[in-house]
């Protein structure tokens, strides 16, 4: 099923951030589509979260060394 066996989050894949993102956003789609059917809301809120989750970790994953880096250089000029 899966035909990009080597897209984990820790390797340097080609774009393994891309695949959060789109997998995120789709469980928030089919989060948002349980919500409307009453009996499924809480599945539906559930997946939301995870889908939230997913694209906020994939950008943490992209950016965190990034701005830990402007957060020392900024320190370091002794700049507020």
């Amino acid at each position: 099923m899966n035909s990009t066996p080597h897209n984990q989050p820790g390797e340097n894949s080609p774009r393994p951030r891309l695949t959060w993102i789109i997998s995120g956003a789709l469980l928030i789609i089919v989060g948002v589509l349980f919500m409307l059917t009453i009996a499924l809301s809480a599945i539906g809120i559930v997946m939301m979260i995870g889908g939230g989750a997913l694209i906020v970790a994939a950008f943490i994953s992209r950016g965190g060394r990034q701005i830990r880096n402007e957060a020392e250089h900024r320190e370091e000029q002794g700049g507020s």
